[in-house]
């Protein structure tokens, strides 16, 4: 049983586990038969294990990706500061007022709230490209992530390098995402230069691919993307929608 301010109930089917951040003790109930002394036990803390991004002028290219397994990230916002989920790795961040009469002028729809989309912020991905032209990702697994897999053209605060969008003629095909916490492909971004774009080099393009295979969770999530243009084959053994047409609304 662990005992602290935040969990203070039993850990009483097998399989389970606690982390209390406080003592750094990890608390776990075993499966049937396992023996302790042998398990592989790992926390991560690699927030992302590839970032690459050049500038709108000179962008990073021709850069593939082959028969590797991408594996053993967390995403560690949250811890501090909460996730208010709103679909495919995007979040509501910072504190919004409640809508006025929100009871009755959110019955049908709720302007107040859609406004507040293009200042929603988006999870990062393991691995992310962004201002970046003829990248190409063929037969890899990701699997055991603590966020999306593949992160191509999103925001900038979800790129390491701080450059967001710009993805053009990138490839995803044959891949597979597995045991990943946020799913599997995420293209495009949600605040306003992804729709409305302030320099035309940051427009997503050419973004394509052939069939991927997901265990669980969605495997391509699209955001607003303004003229761009997408030529992904529909994915194969999906238990989620593939392509979620209307996932990100237009901007208000």
């Amino acid at each position: 049983m662990c005992r602290s301010r935040t969990c203070c109930c039993p850990l009483d089917t097998a399989g389970e586990w606690y982390l209390d951040t406080a003592t750094g003790t990890l608390y776990y109930k075993p499966l049937t038969g396992q023996d302790m002394s042998e398990a592989d036990v790992e926390v991560p803390k690699l927030e992302s294990l590839i970032g690459v991004g050049g500038s709108y002028a000179s962008p990073a290219t021709h850069i593939a990706f082959s028969g590797l397994q991408f594996s053993g990230t967390s995403w560690l916002d949250p811890t501090a500061h909460g996730y208010a989920s709103q679909q495919t790795g995007a979040y509501i961040s910072g504190t919004w007022d409640r809508p006025s009469g929100a009871l009755t002028s959110c019955q049908s729809g709720c302007p107040l709230f859609e406004a507040t989309r293009p200042h929603w912020d988006q999870m990062p991905s393991a691995v992310q490209f962004s201002a970046a032209d003829h990248i190409a990702f063929t037969g890899n697994r990701f699997t055991e992530l603590g966020q999306s897999g593949l992160g191509i053209g999103n925001d900038a605060g979800a790129h390491t390098t701080g450059v967001g969008l710009g993805a053009d003629t990138i490839t995803a095909t044959g891949n597979v995402f597995t045991q990943d916490a946020g799913g599997g492909i995420v293209v495009g971004g949600l605040q306003e230069d992804a729709h409305h774009p302030s320099d035309s080099r940051m427009t997503n393009q050419n973004i394509g691919g052939a069939p991927s295979k997901t265990v669980h969770g969605r495997v391509v999530g699209a955001s607003m993307w303004p003229r761009d243009s997408a030529a992904l084959r529909p994915p194969g053994r999906c238990p989620r929608a593939a392509w979620p047409r209307f996932d990100s609304a237009p901007a208000p």
